[in-house]
């Protein structure tokens, strides 16, 4: 009965292997909307496998006339409003909102033209104007240095953005500036462009005349958040400012606020009407009789010259934190994960230094792996041959008693392909090698647990013994498997988890035995 129960183990075990192998890697597919679906996900390829873009960005050289403010020694203070008269939040889809103590957006208020235009025949800035030629990268900016600095600060903002760029290589021209970047190419490109293209200048203006009340020189971190509003799923960019920007924007949270000026002839009447009929005449009914002129001055926070919200505030912010909604509310969740992604670009920028220079795309080509399908065929090819010359030898020298463990073999390497789906491993030429060496490691296991057979059984404490020994000759590997996962080069990590999930599951499957 015992060798019943074996022969049927063995026949199970190798059924599971070659089914399991043939969904690792040709999937398992159901039918969605008429159309077949793979329900793992994808392979993910390195570079040097499944080819990449090579961006190619120089200096800007535009420049176009503006009118600006000057202070007494010069210095820029602003860009002139020439055409006040016309809607920010139409034209640019700002968005509009009042901010309690905490910098949050608590309602939605439209901007008057009233207001708008009652507030700038008031203003005096006290700013000289100037109309000026404004070059995107003036020559005193042009330097080796804001080279250097330009693209330490590029590098620095796709290392906080690994979890959207796991492989990149960037390079420089020294001499004329310009920054080489190649990616992978994939749906974030665009965004990628964005960490070259985007200087991530924050500022804050007034948005009745455009007068600079605070650079991006007291910005001290910025990062995105999500929240779930009764119109969808907002986008909000909240930006944290160091010690003097928090005194800064203290007294602008309490200078840009909604105003209401009364009459004081008027309010004299109310007093008196107040006072006669103070038995009947309830507080309300009194304030209707009040003439009263209301009055909203508004900022506006830009990144890069381009609005992102137009604001007033309800109460003064003592924290140094302005939580500030960015974009419209998304219906679909789907919708809203999609503009994430690319506003998370945006809010990294903003959150490293801003760019010393200005960068446009001059070019974006694809370039074609060398290593095409018929050549990862061949390999796949070779690959199944040697596992399949392995088993035959195997069942020469162990005889019946190796078919469990030609099965076991089997199962060991689907599962190792599935952790490459479910995992952030990433395909390269190196994890492929290291996906080998594990699989030749789970056969020498085998090999020698086998080698302990005494008249074709396998003794008690075979498994423990060639388990002991295998795991003290590779401690070393082990070491090395723990300390790459954590490694934020993904190709040193993919190596690190390759690593650690082929000891784990030769471990497991080797207890089926």
């Amino acid at each position: 009965m015992e060798k019943k129960l074996e022969k049927i183990k063995t026949v199970a075990i190798i059924l599971i292997g070659i089914l399991l192998i043939v969904v690792a890697f040709g999937g398992a597919y159901i039918k969605k909307n008429g159309v077949w679906e793979n329900i793992f996900p994808n392979y993910k390829y390195g570079m040097e496998l499944g080819g990449y873009r090579e961006l190619h960005f120089v200096l800007d050289d535009s420049e176009n006339e503006k009118k600006i403010y000057v202070d007494e020694n010069g210095n820029y203070m602003g860009d002139v409003k020439e055409d006040s008269s016309s809607s920010e939040t139409e034209d640019n889809d700002v968005s509009v909102s009042m901010l309690d103590e905490d910098g949050n957006p608590i309602e939605n208020p439209e901007i008057s033209e009233d207001n708008k235009e009652e507030t700038e025949e008031e203003n005096d800035t006290g700013y000289k104007t100037e109309t000026r030629t404004i070059k995107a990268n003036p020559e005193e900016e042009i330097t080796i240095s804001n080279f250097e600095k330009s693209k330490k600060i590029v590098q620095e903002r796709i290392e906080k953005m690994k979890g959207a760029l796991n492989e990149y290589n960037i390079r420089q021209n020294t001499v004329t500036g310009e920054i080489i970047l190649e990616v992978p190419d994939n749906d974030n490109l665009g965004a990628i462009e964005s960490l070259v293209l985007k200087p991530g200048k924050l500022t804050i203006t007034d948005y009745q005349n455009g007068v600079l009340l605070m650079d991006d020189s007291h910005v001290k971190s910025a990062k995105l958040l999500g929240n779930q509003t009764e119109d969808g799923y907002q986008i909000y960019l909240q930006v944290e400012f160091d010690k003097e920007g928090k005194e800064i924007l203290r007294n602008i949270s309490t200078t840009y606020v909604k105003t209401i000026s009364i009459d004081a002839a008027e309010l004299q009447k109310t007093d008196e009407d107040t006072n006669t009929t103070e038995e009947t005449e309830t507080e309300e009914e009194a304030d209707t009789n009040t003439s009263s002129n209301e009055s909203i001055s508004y900022i506006t926070v830009n990144i890069d010259d381009t609005p992102i919200v137009s604001t007033y505030f309800g109460q003064e912010i003592g924290t140094g934190v302005l939580q500030l909604p960015y974009g419209q509310a998304y219906e679909e969740y789907s919708e809203y994960l999609k503009n994430a992604n690319n506003a998370a670009f945006i809010a990294t920028a903003v959150d490293t230094e801003s760019l010393p220079l200005v960068y446009k795309l001059s070019s974006d080509n694809y370039i074609n792996t060398s290593i095409n399908n018929n050549v990862l065929f061949i390999v796949a090819i070779v690959f199944a041959s040697l596992i399949f010359l392995v088993s035959i030898v195997m069942l020469i020298m162990y005889k019946s008693k190796s078919i469990k463990y030609i099965g076991l073999g089997l199962i060991y390497i689907a599962l190792i392909s599935l952790v490459c789906r479910y995992t952030n491993v990433v395909i390269t030429i190196n994890s492929l090698i290291v996906y080998l060496s594990v699989i030749v490691l789970n056969y020498w296991f085998y090999f020698q647990l086998l080698s302990k057979q005494k008249n074709g059984v396998l003794p008690k404490d075979a498994y423990k013994q060639t388990m002991k020994k295998m795991y003290l000759a590779i401690v070393p590997v082990i070491i090395i498997a723990v300390v790459f996962t954590f490694m934020s080069s993904v190709v040193t990590s993919s190596i690190g988890m390759l690593l650690f999930w082929g000891l784990v599951i030769q471990a497991l499957t080797s207890l089926l035995a």
